[in-house]
C-alpha cells in the first residue's frame, strides 16, 4: 500500500516538475467603449475613426449579438489618438449615419445606438430594458423550479406560497443583481452568478424544510438542492442566451 501510494506521489511530482515553470495571462477585460443597439439590421457595421500623427485612422468595431440586442466593442488600447474626439461612423445596406464621441480615457463607457432615429448617446436609457429581463428571467427560473415542487410531491396552497416567496426574494436578487452589472459582461458575469447562487442554495435548503411541514425536512433539502442544481444550469445558459 505503502508503495503505491509512494508512486502515485512520485508521479504527481513528476508532472508538476514537468509544467510550464512561467505563465502569464491578461484576466482583466481590457479597456473599451461599448455600443448597445437594439433590433440593428445584420449587417450593420460600426467603425470608428481617429487622427493619429497627422494621419486619420479607421477601425471595425467587434460585433457581438445576444438575442435581439447587438454590441459593438471599441478597444482603447488601439485609440492611440492626438484628439479628444472619435468619430463613430455606423454603415448597413439600408443607411449610413455619424457620430462624434468625446475620448475621455475612462477605462469603460457604454454608449446606446438608436438606429432608426441616428442618434448615439453616453448611457443605457432604456428604462423598460431590466424590469422585462428581471421579470423574464425570474418567471422562468419558477417555471422550472415548479415543476420539480411538484415532482417532489408539494400539493399544498401554504407549500407554494412559502415556494414562491422565497424564490421570487433570492432569483429576484440574484436576477436584478446581474442586470445591475450591465451589458456586456463577455465571459465575467458567470464568476459573479456562481458566487451569488451558493448564498441561493444555502438560503432555500433552510427555507424549505423549515417553513413547509407537507413533506419531511430531508425531503426539503433534497428538493432544494435539485432544484437549484438543475436551474443553476438552466439559468446559466438562459443568461447567456439573453441579454444582460
Amino acid at each position: 500500500m505503502r508503495r503505491k501510494f509512494s508512486a502515485v506521489i512520485i508521479a504527481l511530482i513528476s508532472v508538476v516538475m514537468l509544467l510550464p515553470i512561467c505563465a502569464s495571462a491578461n484576466s482583466a477585460e481590457p479597456p473599451m467603449y461599448t455600443i448597445v443597439c437594439d433590433n440593428c439590421p445584420d449587417d450593420t457595421v460600426v467603425y470608428y475613426e481617429y487622427e493619429y500623427k497627422g494621419a486619420l485612422y479607421s477601425k471595425e468595431a467587434f460585433k457581438s449579438n445576444v438575442a435581439w440586442e447587438s454590441y459593438f466593442d471599441i478597444f482603447l488600447h488601439h485609440l492611440n489618438t492626438d484628439s479628444q474626439l472619435c468619430n463613430i461612423r455606423i454603415e448597413s445596406a439600408e443607411k449610413s449615419f455619424e457620430q462624434v464621441i468625446e475620448h475621455t480615457g475612462r477605462y469603460h463607457l457604454l454608449y446606446t445606438l438608436d438606429f432608426e432615429n441616428e442618434t448615439l448617446t453616453e448611457g443605457d436609457h432604456r428604462q423598460i430594458r431590466t424590469p422585462i429581463l428581471i421579470v423574464l428571467r425570474v418567471t422562468l427560473t419558477l417555471i422550472i423550479e415548479g415543476l420539480i415542487f411538484w415532482a417532489f410531491g408539494y400539493r399544498k396552497k401554504r407549500s407554494w406560497i412559502v415556494f414562491l416567496v422565497v424564490n421570487l426574494i433570492t432569483q429576484g436578487y440574484v436576477n436584478y443583481s446581474i442586470s445591475e452589472w450591465g451589458p456586456p459582461l463577455d465571459n465575467y458575469w458567470f464568476l459573479g452568478y456562481i458566487f451569488m447562487e451558493f448564498f441561493v442554495f444555502a438560503a432555500e435548503m433552510t427555507a424549505i424544510p423549515l417553513a413547509t411541514k407537507e413533506q419531511s425536512k430531508g425531503k426539503g433539502v433534497l428538493f432544494a438542492l435539485v432544484a437549484n442544481m438543475v436551474s443553476w444550469f438552466v439559468g446559466a445558459v438562459i443568461i447567456a442566451l439573453l441579454p444582460i
